[in-house]
């Protein structure tokens, strides 16, 4: 049992380098053997378990192949000096990254990934051409609107555009431009019956501890209103950007939530960070002041890693909850329940039992149907060791009265991004349609580290529910993963939910940034 523990525990240090883009090279700033080289650091198993365990859950040994051990084990040394800590013996460094290696296994066995996909004699999605598309490369968001309207986000442009497809031509709108818009939610901050929007600017894709993020309110420009759409539009003088946050560490997720039932809108925010900043901040609105909401800001989780927060009322008690996922070394899942008098108890809904576990997303959703709220679930980043591992997938978090969840394994996809619910097919249940991102640099094999697993796994799949908690999976797109978002809706208005799909190209090509299939369902 030492042994399980010792191994776990070096690794999970190593997620302290996860971020939306690809790590520096930790040990290059400092040669990780200098903090480990006395002759006297200890090497026992006892000895590398206390001091891996002291912070985080214990990793499996299959967290990594056996190749890449060396680095994990020295980037975890590294973060550990750069933490400033002093209360812990370290390890030495040559005994732990041997510990590591010979329980690793040789490589990842990948054989049955994608082996449930199933034919889809139906052929319920078509994809179809559109013309017209902006020239957008990077789509972090995409979010359904009303009337078949539907936002993006886009980093290469800094652009956060409002769309609509007319005829097999996208007809946008562009609300604002910022830095780095990755989240943007519909929302109505000041009361006045329009519909705004808030965006989260993550400020830099470089995963570092920086301050370059913030919180944007887009709204209706007063002067705008009364005048041409298609004038003002076009001169982006009806939307006006309002920062109601700054110095913010890459921000990846901000909701508007009324958690005090004073009847404005508050905001809950995701503050992803690096790896020794990063919060979720709860903000209360106290009023306009010039017409612009005023905020006061709270902590209500200290952790780096936040990646959704998604307000809902979890348990039925009539008050507004936050869900809440937070990666990076902590890879848990806890909700925030409203006790009513402006506290929140907060309550374990999931935690993986690896800290490489590669939390990618959440959707909150009824989805046996059973009148309370689950969870589906994914884990497939791939941006933070640029590896496509087995054990990424969709998962089901049942609620079933009390916490955690029950967790079901839904199916296996390698840098699974994003996954989005709705009764694809129509007949009375909900099925789940998801899409991959896998890093451009990301391999599966150490013979073959030049070869992109992007060739190999599914970029978009849906998954059909045949039975309560069963679901049959059929691939959409084969070697391509270049999807970090995708929304269910209803684009041509025949009362079916179609399907998009959001680009994120990794290289300096142009393609089409919005991919939309059609379901044919509904003729």
């Amino acid at each position: 049992m030492v042994s399980s523990v010792a191994i776990w525990m070096v690794g999970s240090l190593l997620l302290c380098v996860v971020g939306c883009g690809p790590s520096p090279d930790a040990v290059g700033m400092m040669d990780a053997t200098d903090l480990a080289t006395d002759r006297d650091r200890p090497k026992s198993d006892v000895a590398i378990a206390a001091f891996c365990g002291d912070c985080h859950v214990f990793p499996p040994p299959a967290s990594f192949p056996r190749h890449r051990w060396r680095h994990e084990v020295e980037t975890a040394f590294q973060i550990y000096h750069e933490s400033l800590r002093t209360d812990l013996v370290p390890t030495d460094l040559e005994a732990t990254v041997a510990w590591f290696e010979s329980h690793a296994p040789d490589e990842y066995d990948f054989t049955l990934v994608g082996t449930d996909n199933t034919p889809d004699t139906a052929q319920r999605f078509e994809k179809i051409e559109i013309a017209n598309q902006p020239q957008l490369r990077s789509v972090t968001h995409l979010r359904r609107l009303d009337h078949g309207q539907f936002l993006v986000c886009d980093l290469y442009s800094g652009q956060v555009t409002r769309m609509a497809i007319d005829q097999g031509r996208i007809e946008p709108t562009v609300l604002t431009q910022v830095a780095d818009p990755v989240h943007s939610e519909p929302t109505d901050l000041d009361g006045d019956g329009e519909i705004d929007y808030l965006v989260a600017d993550m400020g830099s894709i470089v995963p570092a501890d920086q301050r370059y993020g913030t919180l944007c309110w887009i709204h209706s420009n007063v002067q705008g209103r009364d005048a041409a759409p298609q004038a003002t539009d076009a001169a982006n003088q009806r939307w006006k950007t309002e920062l109601l946050q700054t110095g913010l560490s890459r921000v990846c997720d901000a909701r508007p939530i009324d958690y005090d039932q004073d009847g404005d809108q508050d905001i809950v925010v995701a503050e992803f960070g690096f790896r020794f900043e990063g919060a979720i901040h709860l903000l209360t609105n106290t009023g306009l002041v010039d017409g612009i909401p005023q905020f006061q800001s709270r902590v209500i989780d200290d952790r780096n890693g936040a990646i959704h927060v998604p307000p809902v009322d979890i348990n039925g008690d009539g008050r507004m909850d936050i869900v809440t996922l937070v990666s990076q070394q902590h890879e848990t899942m806890d909700v925030h329940l409203n006790l009513g008098n402006g506290q929140f108890d907060t309550r374990r809904i999931f935690a993986a039992a690896d800290p490489a576990y590669a939390s990618s997303g959440i959707e909150v959703t009824d989805l046996d149907q059973d009148g309370d709220l689950d969870i589906l679930y994914t884990n497939g980043d791939t941006f933070d060791d640029h590896t496509a591992k087995p054990f990424h997938g969709i998962a089901w978090l049942e609620n079933e009265g009390e916490f955690p969840f029950t967790h079901h394994r839904l199916t296996s996809m390698p840098g699974v991004y994003r996954a989005v619910v709705g009764d694809i097919d129509l007949d009375g249940d909900l099925d789940i349609a998801a899409v991959a991102l896998i890093s451009r640099s990301a391999s599966f094999d150490a013979s073959d580290s030049d070869r992109s697993a992007d060739d190999r796994f599914d970029g978009a799949i849906w998954l059909e529910q045949t039975a309560p908690g069963e679901f049959a999976r059929h691939r959409l797109l084969s070697g391509q993963c270049d999807w970090a978002s995708c929304e269910l809706m209803d684009l041509d208005g025949d009362d079916d939910l179609d399907l998009l799909l959001g680009r994120y190209d990794q290289d300096t090509r142009m393609s089409d940034p919005v991919v939309y299939f059609r379901n044919r369902t509904n003729p």
